[in-house]
């Protein structure tokens, strides 16, 4: 059991560490992530994550008009950015989110305050997370963000159901064999021999945090759509395309029994295709989008 156990936080650290890093490409979507800049300077100042709102009359509504807000997350980021989530979260009916947990677990105040006094102690997930956040002088998500209030509803896999999708679709191998895949190319050659050289640049640097911030952040989106290969290949995986047709499942549930304003919190790389069922199957609109600073990358 404990090889599964561990087999499940190592894929859920690829999805970590890939699934923040998308963007959508396909029917003027936009993008979903970037690192912002002010007019006329190089120096980075904030990444930012979109909420791009779609609004219509989708059938199963019958006649109500329904506003879905496709929310991206990160999932290492500022304190203050998760703390204005939060309070973002309280003015929809509902609020779909991503979260592979056991079957049968419930999310509540006793459970994260449990996850906070075990800290770094359960995994080796969690040990990584930890690093990556001291290292960077940002928090993880699941430190901050409240999951416990009832407009929240749970739009994703149970460990059991990830672990037999991956199984089934043989996303381990594939993982692994694209990324060696990738490893040996030129650009991933050219890439690693910057990106060394950036890092080894940084410890000569007097706020080495802020530094490795910035190198971070680029790297992240510079590489989304290698990483998204990587993910699912030509043909999905359970990190991304099961997770979302739970959601997309989820989605058509509360619309049924009436909410109408709606949010759906997942990781980046997963709202291309959320956006491109909304606009194709719910026949809806996209008539807004908001950015949102995750990292502060000036201090």
């Amino acid at each position: 059991m404990s090889v599964k156990r561990n087999l499940i936080w190592l894929l859920c650290f690829l999805a970590f560490c890939f699934c923040a890093t998308a963007r959508g490409e396909e029917n003027g979507n936009g993008d979903y992530i970037r690192i912002a800049r002010a007019e006329g300077q190089k120096k980075p100042t904030s990444l930012d994550t979109a909420i791009v709102r779609y609004e219509g009359k989708p059938k199963i509504a019958n006649g109500r008009t329904v506003r879905i807000d496709l929310i991206a997350a990160v999932h290492l980021g500022d304190k203050r950015y998760y703390e204005e989530l939060n309070e973002r979260f309280k003015k929809y009916d509902v609020v779909l989110y991503e979260l592979v947990i056991p079957e049968g677990t419930e999310l509540n105040e006793e459970l994260f305050a449990r996850r906070k006094e075990q800290k770094g102690s359960e995994n080796p997930l969690s040990a990584i997370q930890n690093g990556l956040s001291d290292l960077l002088g940002l928090e993880f998500q699941l430190e901050i963000v409240d999951y416990t209030p009832k407009n929240f509803v749970h739009a994703d896999m149970t460990a059991e159901e990830f672990l037999r999708r991956v199984a089934q679709r043989g996303d381990v191998a594939g993982v692994v064999s694209r990324a060696m895949m990738h490893s040996f190319s030129q650009d991933s050659m050219q890439q690693s021999g910057r990106v060394e050289g950036r890092l080894f640049g940084s410890l000569f640097t007097k706020n080495k945090t802020l530094t490795l911030k910035r190198i971070f952040a680029e790297e992240m989106v510079n590489q989304m759509d290698t990483s998204m290969w990587i993910i699912s290949g030509d043909e999905g995986s359970a990190i991304i395309s099961d997770r979302n047709a739970i959601a997309l499942k989820r989605l058509r549930e509360q619309i049924a029994a009436g909410k109408e304003k709606i949010a759906i919190f997942y990781g980046a790389a997963h709202l291309k295709e959320f956006a491109q069922s909304i606009q194709n199957d719910f026949q809806m609109k996209k008539t807004k989008t908001e950015w949102i600073a995750a990292w502060d990358l000036t201090k």
